[in-house]
């Protein structure tokens, strides 16, 4: 190799190296490494965006306790609301009876979902809200007071000179709450309990 073409090559490499070593370089790469950070941060907040209020399938919460729809709803992005309790007889509380929005429905995650739940204890009803009883015909009575969900049979019959089928004594939970003397108004029932009458015959 000549001592002109080693000379050259030499000079090739210190320019090289005084560029690498310029500050211009070194703003250039720092303003790429800037540059590479905003985008890749554009990108993620696009990517957040785009999934932030997408539409979600509400699940199926009726006939669920209300402890597994709430863990489930939380899973999934949504809060469980009671907005009203009823009571039904023979059903556990706490079961989820209606739902809105309805299952299947598309809605945004975070939503909230009212539901109407079954309560833990039976309503009640104060013996003198019930129509009088002693002395009536005891199928009319017994679909009567049915319709405030106290069901009725019948305990005992006994001879009265009176009319048969009519009501003598009323009886609640080993205890005669009503009879031809008058009726222990302030006794409270529970909705769903059965009443027991003694009822009247004609003959005996």
């Amino acid at each position: 190799m000549s001592k002109s073409t080693s000379n050259n090559t030499e000079t090739s490499g210190n320019i090289f190296q005084r560029i690498l070593k310029s500050r211009i370089v070194k703003h250039l790469f720092f303003i790429a490494i800037f540059l590479l950070l905003v985008l890749g941060a554009i990108l993620f907040w696009l990517s957040m965006y785009t999934n932030h209020g997408q539409k979600l399938e509400m699940p199926d919460y009726v006939s669920t306790h209300l402890d597994d729809a709430s863990d489930d709803a939380e899973d999934k992005s949504f809060e469980i609301i009671v907005n009203d309790s009823i009571h039904i007889v023979g059903e556990p509380g706490g079961m989820i009876r209606s739902q809105n929005p309805l299952a299947g429905a598309m809605v945004k995650e975070n939503r909230k979902v009212y539901v109407t739940t079954t309560k833990y204890n039976a309503d009640q009803i104060k013996l003198s809200s019930l129509p009088t009883l002693y002395g009536n015909d005891y199928e009319r009575k017994a679909k009567e007071i049915g319709y405030q969900s106290i069901n009725a049979v019948v305990k005992d019959r006994k001879y009265d000179s009176g009319e048969p089928d009519h009501i003598l004594e009323v009886w609640y939970k080993g205890k005669q709450i009503v009879n031809r003397v008058g009726r222990k108004n302030d006794v409270v029932i529970n909705k769903g309990d059965t009443l027991e009458f003694v009822i009247s015959k004609n003959s005996g």
